[in-house]
């Protein structure tokens, strides 16, 4: 440590290191891990980190407890990544999408059948208000109370069971939904008061948003993208029948002698059965759960106490927590149109499926005399039509799947939104036709049950594909994405059971219909603007204009990025890079007590394959949003530096360009004159010229500048990429230009080839 405080200017510069050798295997280490495998562990890794992992770096010396019995700290591992087990590549038999046909099957029956009964048990409650209101001599608002508070418990429980099963995995948050579920459910059954009976609905409904959030990830464990999209629409198949089916079942057992009371005896069963089912049959799908129990068991078998799973190293942060489950969904829902809008049309559409509950009894049983249970079976026709859409969407997978190979297994997110136009359609012509053949007996009882047909499919269309839409337009975000929809989804979705009887008996059965059909007529552009425009004024899916290259962001995948920091020479300065809903946020602690006044923090690329061409452009362009007044600095090279015999990697020649953030505003540009080659961080006068056609690593950093700036740092990073500039002469010149010094040297002049021929002919 003397040596180093000796020296704090050469140890601040030289960063050129890395922390520890795992962001850099070697290219023989590459080439024997599968690509696909590598794709899994680094994703395995991101999830963790981004949903419930700290960000905070490691404790200060000072602070850490004592070993006892005056042991001194052991050292650390020579290369903790050695000690981390993976997946014994791609067929590992361990890895559940290798798991047989047969057994993912099953576990789809299972884990639908327990969705179906969550779903069931929300809206069953709907054919109980009768005998409900009749024991307790209350009103039927009161009574419609104990769905709207089951579906308040589903927008609280994916807050509390997502995160959960991203920590312990899938396994036990499941079997604890369902239990609580059925728990809760015949605490109804046996409730002497109506607050009992009120708390318990919202406690069973914040249980069973268990499978409703979980089972996705699940699936998403068990099936590729390929895959998925079958299964997925069986989940949601699930979802929507549970409540269709729920008022004929629930208006026969209410007719019987069994009373009001069996319905939620029945459907705790139904619950309970589901929780049997899962805890018996199901396995835990989570891979780093499943590396956990893998690296426990080398423990024992090899007796080397330092071998372990990447979950292993995961602390739970509740300050992440909060963030990561409603504060940034909060955030996304005022400031992004696209996510606002599809979900308010979604809730809409959600709010629907409950209002129903309400508005069909006031037709076939008050305009048709029918009983609760045979009134009940008209819901069949909204069933048929959620299978009708259901078999929709499977039979245009195939296509779907032929233009995402096509483009390279990228989805482009107004894909999804056709089938949501046709079901925009169909659903405010189901409403119109509900409401003006139902509101009278002298037009058969058959009209009404068959507008279910358009309405079932529309509704499964819209919210199916509209959610995977908001999905996709934020990717890097996708846990935020659905939080946020959730939210604002049941929070509208739970009050539409307090007034849709009422608002049929007092406006009349057509003029609600017409009512509820012309809302949905006003909502149809909302798909149809969103596929063809809307989408490029999210500042979240940035539109470039042609003359710029993004590289990094706004997606981003920080898997490809790592740590570098002064810990390699004994600082203690810590840098992290984790996703935010305006890009990346570039924070950490510089410290610059530990080195005697030097130190640095940073975060570069990885990997020893990945090459850039950036020839044929003027400049680089950071979009940031400022966040503290210190000074960053991004470089760049064109050459990976060689190990040296301990392992660390040599010195390299890097181009440098530092900027301060309050300074430059929220966009950073800089021409390759701008950088300045340097070596252990001084400057190289007569540096080589930057290869711009083989640029290796890029990076961002902040370093102390001789104790000028220390202590936290903050830096939000939109996007990084490249800029070209048309000259007024000739817009099809550009130039290049790489600094040396502070002289501009101009490389070369490149034409842009223009074809003139049509689109259909090749140039």
């Amino acid at each position: 440590m003397e040596h180093l405080n000796q020296h704090p200017d050469k140890y601040e510069l030289d960063i050129d290191s890395p922390i520890d050798s795992r962001s850099d295997e070697s290219d023989d280490t590459i080439e024997q891990i599968n690509s696909l495998e590598l794709t899994r562990i680094n994703t395995y890794r991101l999830q963790q980190k981004t949903t419930v992992g700290s960000t905070r770096g490691p404790t200060p010396r000072d602070r850490w407890l004592p070993m006892g019995a005056n042991k001194e700290y052991p050292p650390l591992l020579p290369d903790s990544e050695d000690y981390v087990v993976e997946f014994d590549g791609a067929n590992d038999p361990l890895h559940p999408y290798n798991w047989s046909t047969p057994r993912r099957i099953m576990l789809v029956c299972i884990l639908c059948y327990g969705t179906f009964a969550g779903s069931f048990t929300s809206a069953v409650f709907s054919a109980a208000i009768s005998g409900f209101s009749k024991e307790f001599n209350t009103s039927t608002e009161i009574g419609s109370l104990g769905v709207t508070l089951y579906v308040l418990g589903f927008a609280a429980g994916p807050t509390i069971w997502a995160p959960g099963s991203e920590l312990i995995g899938r396994r036990w948050p499941l079997s604890l939904g369902l239990f609580g579920c059925a728990i809760f459910t015949v605490a109804c059954a046996v409730a002497k008061d109506i607050q009992t009976i009120m708390i318990c609905r919202f406690f069973a409904g914040l249980f069973s948003a268990s499978p409703i959030s979980v089972v996705p990830a699940v699936f998403a464990d068990l099936f590729n993208n390929t895959q998925r999209g079958v299964v997925m629409s069986i989940f949601c198949m699930a979802v929507f029948i549970g409540p269709f089916s729920a008022p004929f079942v629930g208006g026969f057992i209410a007719m019987s002698s069994l009373g009001w009371r069996w319905i939620m005896y029945i459907s705790a069963i139904m619950v309970f059965l589901g929780f049997v089912l899962v805890f018996v049959f199901l396995e835990e799908t989570y891979a780093p759960v499943i590396l956990v129990r893998k690296a426990a068991t080398l423990r024992r078998q090899t007796r080397n106490w330092g071998i372990h799973a990447k979950q292993d190293e995961v602390e739970v942060d509740l300050t992440e927590l909060l963030r990561n489950n409603f504060a940034r969904p909060v955030v996304m829902l005022v400031t992004e149109p696209i996510l606002l809008f599809v979900s308010l049309y979604i809730s809409f559409v959600y709010g629907l499926i409950y209002a129903l509950l309400g508005a069909y009894p006031v037709v076939f049983e008050g305009v048709y005399g029918m009983s609760m249970g045979v009134g009940g079976l008209a819901f069949i026709g909204l069933i048929i039509g959620e299978l009708l859409g259901g078999i929709y969407i499977l039979l245009i997978q195939g296509s779907y799947k032929a233009k995402l190979a096509a483009n390279g297994d990228k989805p482009i997110p107004e894909w999804r939104l056709g089938p949501a136009i046709i079901g925009a359609v169909f659903f405010a012509g189901g409403m119109f036709w509900f409401g003006w053949t139902g509101y009278t007996s002298s037009i058969h009882w058959m009209a009404p049950v068959a507008s279910g047909l358009l309405t079932g499919a529309g509704i499964f269309l819209i919210f199916l594909q509209c959610f995977n839409y908001i999905v996709d337009c934020y990717p890097s975000l996708a846990a935020s994405t659905i939080a946020a929809n959730t939210i604002l989804r049941s929070a509208i979705g739970c009050s539409f059971p307090l007034f849709s009887r009422q608002m049929m008996e007092n406006l009349g059965v057509q003029w609600a219909g017409t009512m509820l059909g012309c809302i949905a007529i006003v909502m149809i552009p909302i798909p149809v603007l969103f596929k063809s425009r809307l989408p490029t004024q999210s500042r979240f899916m940035m539109e470039y204009p042609t003359n710029k290259q993004i590289i990094f962001g706004p997606d981003w995948d920080i898997s490809r990025w790592t740590a570098s920091d002064d810990r390699v020479r004994g600082g203690s300065s810590v840098s992290n890079l984790e996703p935010t809903a305006e890009g990346v946020l570039f924070h950490g602690n510089l410290d610059i007590e530990t080195l005697g006044g030097a130190g640095f923090a940073s975060q570069r690329t990885v990997g020893n394959e990945q090459v850039w061409d950036l020839t044929g452009h003027d400049g680089f362009e950071l979009h940031i949003v400022p966040l503290d007044g210190n000074r960053y600095t991004f470089s760049l090279t064109d050459e990976i530096p060689q190990r040296r015999p301990d392992g660390r990697e040599q010195s390299a020649l890097v181009w440098e360009y530092d900027f301060c953030a309050s300074e430059t505003g929220r966009v950073v540009r800089l021409s390759w004159k701008d950088l300045k080659p340097t070596y252990r961080g001084k400057p190289v006068e007569d540096a080589r010229l930057l290869d711009l056609s083989h640029i290796r690593r890029f990076r961002i950093m902040i370093r102390s500048f001789f104790g000028a700036q220390q202590g936290n740092f903050s830096l939000n990073i939109q996007s990084m990429g490249v800029f070209r500039e048309s000259y007024p002469d000739n817009p099809t010149v550009t130039k290049e230009f790489i600094g040396r010094g502070d002289e501009q040297t101009e490389l070369k002049e490149t034409r842009e080839k223009k074809s003139w021929l049509p689109n259909c002919c090749p140039s």
